[in-house]
């Protein structure tokens, strides 16, 4: 069966959100205080744990399922 990407119930195509969390590392300057600039760049050290599908359209969110073959499928509506 061909694979038919995620809609939501208006028609509009899905986005996958997902929360990840990043690290900012920062000097500390010789008085104390914390640096404005970045000193390494951001890392990204993963998804948080949340994610949900999202229509950019009427902003309804949907849980995320999988086909058989480990394809995105429109889950329940949150």
């Amino acid at each position: 069966m061909k694979y038919l990407k995620p809609k939501c119930e208006c028609g509009e195509d899905l986005l996958i959100i997902e929360e990840r969390t990043h690290e900012i590392k920062f000097n500390i300057k010789a008085n104390g205080n914390i640096s404005d600039k970045e000193k390494i760049h951001r890392e990204d050290v993963g998804v948080s744990g949340a994610s949900w599908l999202e229509c950019k359209l009427c902003m309804s969110e949907y849980e995320i399922d999988y086909d058989g073959k480990d394809r995105v499928i429109r889950g329940d509506k949150r």
